[in-house]
């Protein structure tokens, strides 16, 4: 699928752009030390980064959670009714793949649609870090080699 860009109001421009995209990957992921207190974790050991492994099998598990998650453009601390508006972006589909990677790994593909100018500008921009907001666990299973 190609991206598309649909006008809801030509008056106003509003837009949305709705992508084929990867929403989550096995494999390891890098956080700084303030995006792990963002998302909820409490490091013993501070240091400037943090490295955590997604294992295929827990993202395969939460397939079914990905459907219709909200998209932010960042990993807010918690998502209420007090702040829902300043930081959902967009939404994942109804339909979620699992797909294979190079390098041996999964992902999860699906469409997600960016509703705010902002984040319709942001995208169109480069960016391409958004969250769906999969909450991991982070525990120390494979020696030092992870966090």
């Amino acid at each position: 699928m190609t991206d598309k860009k649909l006008t809801f109001n030509e008056a106003s421009s509003s837009a949305i752009i709705v992508k084929n995209a990867i929403l989550a990957r096995s494999g390891i992921y890098i956080y700084s030390y303030d995006e792990m207190v963002r998302r909820g974790h409490n490091p013993e050991v501070k240091k400037d980064f943090y490295r955590e492994y997604r294992p295929a099998s827990v993202l395969v598990a939460a397939k079914d959670k990905f459907k219709y998650a909200v998209l932010t453009k960042a990993h807010p601390s918690s998502i209420t009714s007090d702040n829902i508006q300043q930081v959902i972006e967009g939404v994942v589909g109804g339909t979620v793949d699992v797909v294979a990677l190079d390098n041996e790994e999964i992902a999860l593909k699906g469409e997600v649609a960016f509703y705010t100018k902002d984040a319709v500008t942001y995208y169109e921009s480069g960016a391409k870090e958004t969250s769906a907001q999969y909450i991991s666990k982070v525990s120390p299973l494979f020696g030092d080699s992870y966090d």
